[in-house]
């Protein structure tokens, strides 16, 4: 189609999304919530079924987390806080 402004534009066409599991949970849930995202800027019956298909994929990785043993997940929801207390003033005799 050609645009007011002369130019050529592309007023439709298909896209193929990748909607198959990541390496891990983590990953896959990252991956659906991106594909639902993008499928929710201008829907259309295919991207309702593309949202779809990552809102089971979302929910199939979330089972997979709430299923992880309680060790698993521990140490990297701790990883990014701040010392334990007894690293602390180590820390601050390194700065000084």
């Amino acid at each position: 189609m050609t645009g007011p402004d002369g130019k050529q534009y592309a007023v439709g066409g298909e896209v193929k999304i990748d909607i198959s599991p990541e390496a891990g949970p983590e990953a896959t849930l990252r991956k659906a919530e991106v594909i639902q995202a993008a499928a929710a800027d201008e829907p259309s019956s295919q991207d309702g079924s593309v949202s779809a298909q990552a809102s089971q994929m979302a929910q199939q990785a979330q089972r997979e987390l709430a299923e992880q043993p309680a060790d698993e997940t521990a140490p990297r929801l701790g990883a990014y806080g701040p010392p334990p207390p007894d690293d602390a003033g180590r820390i601050l005799s390194l700065l000084a």
